[in-house]
């Protein structure tokens, strides 16, 4: 089953009851964009980090259709979730960081 990214997002903004040219506004995109994305079967790391500024929905690496990464026959599942979490979290913190750097280059 192929995952439409666009088709996920445009049901997201439905359910959220705001009209397109809000979230496009709340999003900081325009609404000619907005609707671009609509039509993506898949969307750049930049398109989703814009995304999920407003939606708490997840778009994880496996549901981008980037990484099938699953346990090693040698290692536990246990294992391979932890190894995952503490990588995402090094992820997050760096994005923290890049955010509140671009906040300060803002003022």
């Amino acid at each position: 089953m192929q995952i439409n990214h666009g088709e996920i997002l445009r049901k997201e903004v439905m359910r959220s009851g705001k009209s397109v040219s809000q979230t496009a506004l709340d999003l900081g995109i325009s609404r000619a964009w907005l609707y671009h994305l609509f039509e993506k079967d898949y969307f750049s790391t930049k398109d989703v980090i814009t995304i999920s500024k407003l939606f708490p929905f997840s778009l994880s690496i496996h549901y981008l259709g980037g990484d099938d990464s699953s346990p090693a026959d040698n290692e536990s599942s246990q294992e391979f979730w932890k190894r995952k979490y503490e990588q995402l979290l090094l992820e997050f913190e760096d994005l923290q960081k890049r955010h509140q750097t671009l906040i300060r280059m803002r003022r």
